[in-house]
């Protein structure tokens, strides 16, 4: 590989820039096909046993022993339910789907109007059902997410300090990427 003086080399603010016009497209639609996910399994009641995560971790866990690696529960249990969620949704979209193939803007009927709201309203829905009661989930989800809030920016002086060795938007070096 690449020694560490190249690799900081490579991180540049321009390469940072040039790197989040290229990878915010797909994140934006991982994170709403995330949340339609989340969507179809509360709407469907479909939930991932505890035993059945207890089995995964226990696997995961003998395996990492067996390879010498370290292992953290509180860090592979949230990953290990979201994947086996994601599974479960997609076998049972997969067991009840119709597909019909469309050519590009034939399409008869808009997501909106296959899935009753915008992904937008659905995913305020499903963060609202996490947060608060399932009756507030109808208010929430007519209702617009708040913008962003502005991340502050350094001092001057600590950013041209730091401008030199550090990484752009507040990554941090570490052992593994």
């Amino acid at each position: 590989g690449a020694s560490e003086e190249q690799i900081k080399e490579l991180i540049t603010k321009e390469n940072y820039a040039r790197y989040l016009k290229m990878t915010a497209p797909m994140s934006a639609i991982q994170v709403k096909a995330d949340f339609s996910l989340k969507e179809v399994a509360r709407q469907q009641g479909l939930s991932v046993s505890r035993d059945a995560v207890e089995d995964e971790l226990v696997s995961m866990q003998a395996q990492a022993m067996q390879r010498g690696e370290k292992f953290k529960e509180s860090e592979a249990r949230p990953r290990i339910e979201a994947q086996m969620e994601r599974e479960m949704v997609l076998d049972w979209l997969q067991a009840k789907a119709t597909i019909k193939l469309v050519e590009p803007g034939e399409a008869e009927e808009t997501p909106e109007d296959i899935l009753g709201a915008s992904p937008e309203e659905l995913a305020a829905a499903a963060l609202s059902t996490d947060d608060a009661p399932a009756a507030a989930a109808p208010a929430a989800a007519a209702a617009p997410p708040p913008p962003p809030q502005p991340v502050p920016a350094p001092p001057a002086a600590a950013a041209q300090d730091e401008s030199a060795s550090a990484p752009p938007g507040g990554f941090e070096w570490g052992e593994t990427f």
